[in-house]
């Protein structure tokens, strides 16, 4: 069941492996010195306060941001340098803002996806439109095909990039604040997606302000204060972690519904 935390073994190697990770913007360090490890099958709900570093972490793993120290491997190799089509065939990355110049339709915007995975002139073919509206349709944005992606709201855009996302195949999605601007119902589904997508071998790392959805869906959480990994494991056991609740300034409660479904609030 996708809400149930999940047992993954860490036997094999890590999808991910960040080792004294450290990132420096206009000489100021804003990721210190972080040791992890997301083994195939995680989905890790990174957390903390605003200006944590929680979005640089993520372009520095997706290989955007280049290290002041340490290293980074995303299945098996350093991703800055790397070659970005090459990579992108095994790595997603979901920034929290997206911009398109011109007035693409909804299933365009979806199909651009799929580039990394062609070859030749990188045009269309019934398999990448097959992936294209199978994604669409996990999203619940089929409806949507046609119209001009500008012109949708921010929950729409964002199902409709995360339909992007999925319809690219990779087993490493870096995702950040995917549920942001989106309706309840369809960030839980959002969640739902992506926690499937793990418990068919992928590695998910996304970023995330909502503790509940980190508790409900996440396989571990990674927590941010001041640029340094400040508590990672377990989501009940990290939510409720001093660090965590220093980090915040606000405690975590960690509960449980009559339906005997975990919840987690800001007590």
């Amino acid at each position: 069941m996708a809400t149930e935390q999940a047992k993954v073994g860490t036997a094999q190697a890590p999808a991910i492996t960040l080792r004294g990770a450290s990132v420096a913007l206009s000489r100021r360090t804003i990721i210190a010195g972080i040791d992890a490890d997301a083994h195939a099958g995680n989905l890790v709900a990174i957390i903390g306060p605003n200006g944590s570093g929680k979005s640089t972490l993520l372009r520095a793993i997706a290989g955007l941001l280049p290290l002041a120290g340490g290293n980074i491997e995303v299945l098996g190799r350093a991703p800055f340098g790397a070659a970005r089509r090459s990579l992108a065939r095994q790595l997603c990355y979901l920034p929290q803002q997206t911009e398109l110049a011109f007035g693409f339709s909804v299933e365009e915007v979806v199909l651009l996806g799929r580039y990394a995975q062609q070859r030749g002139a990188g045009f269309a073919d019934t398999a990448d439109v097959a992936a294209a509206h199978e994604a669409m349709t996990r999203c619940d944005v089929t409806h949507l095909a046609a119209r001009r992606f500008d012109q949708l709201s921010g929950g729409e855009a964002r199902r409709v990039l995360l339909a992007q996302a999925l319809c690219q195949a990779a087993t490493c999605l870096l995702l950040d604040e995917p549920t942001a601007a989106i309706d309840p119902a369809h960030a839980r589904s959002v969640m739902q997606l992506v926690r499937a997508q793990c418990e068919r071998g992928a590695v998910a790392l996304l970023v995330t302000h909502d503790v509940d959805l980190a508790l409900r869906y996440a396989t571990h959480v990674w927590a941010l204060d001041g640029g340094a990994l400040v508590a990672q494991g377990e989501p009940a056991t990290v939510l409720q972690d001093p660090a965590v609740t220093k980090a915040f300034g606000i405690a975590i409660h960690v509960g449980q519904l009559p339906s005997g479904q975990a919840f987690a609030v800001p007590a």
